[in-house]
């Protein structure tokens, strides 16, 4: 089947990058382009790196939120950092056969120390994934970086706690919208593959599951935003048309140019601001995110009245401290 798609769903270099890796997988290679992406025994793929990764970023991104923290709280706004959690377990590699995967726990817990020596809050949600006994692969997808559905949910759930035992302040007070009851989970079973799987071709990465998370309850927002393109987008109406966006999970049939992770608006959008109609008593948020925590605006435009975004991908329109 992995043969027939690589033969009639993709052309010119994606159609030799999946007759390659249909190759690699059959002679039983563990690695694709130079370890450039690693395959582990559990059928997982990972980022190789033949060099330690230093701390000396990881440093210098801790001087930044000290110093953003200290103006914010001139401001009377509390800062709170969200390490995201890391795909590489930080006790065993074993299950990745020796070889060299990179390892950027040093970084983080390089990171985490400058920042509690700050009185920085943050939440290490490493940590609380591992203390839960929660398993990788309901935490991020097998062939890429992407969060699953669940994972992104509990992480939502975890943030949300935290943030309340920070601030002494109910962002959710019935526990409502930490509730998964509340939601609805829709499998797309081996639709995509993810960033890694794109690299190598699916015959070496696999498909993995897309989970779209939507609420099971009415909603009701306005946003105002750009997308990556520098596009306006104005939209009134259900998270279905504002937060989400459910036409991107119809798959073409090139898996290489299939992002089904687009679903949550906030993946395109640089910009953005946020009312929930139905939540006026709420509270009112800067997300300050990156690509990999984008599901995670959705989720917390629901617990909030009014939720304002910046993309770190786009860091040249709108300065953060100023905004």
């Amino acid at each position: 089947e992995i043969y027939y798609l690589a033969n009639t769903s993709f052309i010119g270099k994606d159609w030799a990058k999946s007759e390659h890796a249909r190759l690699m997988s059959a002679i039983g290679k563990s690695e694709m382009n130079s370890f450039s992406v690693i395959r582990s025994r559990d059928k997982r793929l990972y980022r190789g790196a033949l060099l330690p990764i230093y701390t000396d970023n990881a440093e210098k991104l801790a001087k930044c939120i000290s110093y953003f923290a200290e103006k914010a709280r001139e401001e009377e706004t509390s800062i709170f950092f969200l390490a995201a959690p890391e795909r590489v377990s930080k006790y065993s590699f074993e299950q990745y056969g020796n070889m060299p995967i990179a390892n950027v726990h040093p970084a983080i817990d390089s990171l985490l120390y400058i920042l509690r020596s700050r009185d920085v809050p943050f939440l290490d949600s490493r940590y609380r994934f591992w203390t839960d006994g929660v398993p990788d692969e309901d935490v991020t997808i097998a062939t890429g970086t992407l969060m699953t559905g669940a994972g992104a949910f509990e992480l939502f759930s975890y943030l949300l706690e935290d943030l309340e035992k920070e601030n002494s302040t109910d962002l959710d007070p019935a526990r409502y919208f930490r509730n998964p009851v509340n939601y609805s989970f829709k499998t797309y079973p081996k639709s995509f593959i993810g960033s890694y799987g794109k690299e190598t071709g699916p015959a070496f990465s696999g498909f993995d599951d897309f989970v779209a998370v939507s609420p099971a309850f009415e909603t009701e927002f306005s946003i105002e935003a750009l997308d990556m393109f520098g596009e306006a987008v104005s939209i009134e109406g259900t998270a279905d048309e504002t937060l989400l966006d459910p036409e991107r999970l119809t798959r073409s049939e090139n898996y290489y140019y299939f992002f089904p992770q687009n679903y949550y608006r906030h993946s395109k959008l640089t910009w953005s601001v946020i009312r929930n109609l139905r939540n006026p008593g709420g509270k009112k948020i800067l997300f300050v995110h990156d690509f990999y925590t984008a599901q995670l605006a959705s989720f917390l435009a629901y617990a909030s009245s009014e939720m304002h975004t910046l993309a770190l991908w786009d860091n040249h329109t709108r300065n953060a401290e100023e905004y």
